[in-house]
């Protein structure tokens, strides 16, 4: 194999034919040069075997040379577009740099911005929170000073109609303050039921619920009281009204 690539290397340069010489190179794939020493050492062929590839690097070389001196002006075109080619690359390169150094500086202060936008709609929304929990307070504190005057005037009264005795003394609201009363206590109790988790522990708030509780309780007391007495009321008047329809038959 090697000594027919040889005489094949010998023939194509003795036509000068670069094309020729390239194409034996690669049909010889399996060109081992260590195989070929030790090939020409062992026929006794090593001088000869030099000397062939001598001459055939001579014919080579120079039948390279040759090939480039035909086609200089195309190889200088061709470096001269390379080296144009490598400096547009080069400046490509240099505004890809830019872009991506603009781009880092914009997703840099874009993050900064809207993690510092995110901050301030959770405070907004925090505030709103609390404000919505302190209109909430101050309706609730509103009706039980509503409730607060009405039981004073309950003592007022009680303690100007001689009934401050011995004795607990019990919440009695007159008929023009009982639904009053009522209605300042079911919305106490819709507050309640949205807010109650929120309110929980606040202080100003925790004496008057349960103020607002024992007044609820004893209101209910009182309507219950009041309508088992019109009940009673109307059953006697009914009696009453039997009784004299039967004195007149």
């Amino acid at each position: 194999m090697a000594s027919q690539l040889i005489a094949n290397l010998e023939a194509c340069a003795s036509r000068d034919d670069l094309g020729d010489i390239c194409q034996a190179i690669e049909e010889a794939p399996s060109f081992d040069q260590l195989a070929l020493a030790q090939l020409a050492i062992a026929s006794g062929e090593a001088e000869v075997t030099a000397a062939a590839l001598g001459r055939i690097e001579s014919r080579l070389g120079a039948a390279l040379g040759a090939h480039v001196a035909a086609r200089y002006s195309e190889l200088i075109t061709e470096v001269d577009a390379v080296r144009s080619l490598e400096a547009r690359l080069v400046q490509s390169h240099s505004r890809v740099e830019r872009l991506a150094a603009t781009v880092r500086r914009v997703r840099t202060t874009t993050v900064g911005q809207h993690e510092q936008l995110s901050g301030r709609v959770s405070q907004l929304e925090h505030m709103q929170e609390c404000s919505s929990l302190l209109r909430r307070v101050q309706r609730l504190l509103y009706l039980c000073w509503r409730l607060h005057e009405a039981v004073d005037a309950s003592k007022a009264r009680r303690s100007a109609g001689g009934g401050a005795g011995s004795g607990a003394w019990r919440i009695e609201l007159s008929s023009a303050e009982l639904p009053k009363a009522a209605v300042a206590l079911r919305e106490v109790e819709e507050i309640l039921e949205e807010e109650e988790e929120r309110l929980d522990g606040v202080e100003l708030v925790a004496p008057e619920l349960q103020f607002a509780r024992s007044v609820g309780a004893a209101v209910r007391r009182q309507v219950e009281a009041e309508s088992a007495s019109r009940r009673r009321a109307r059953g006697v008047a009914c009696s009453r009204l039997v009784l004299a329809r039967a004195c007149q038959l």
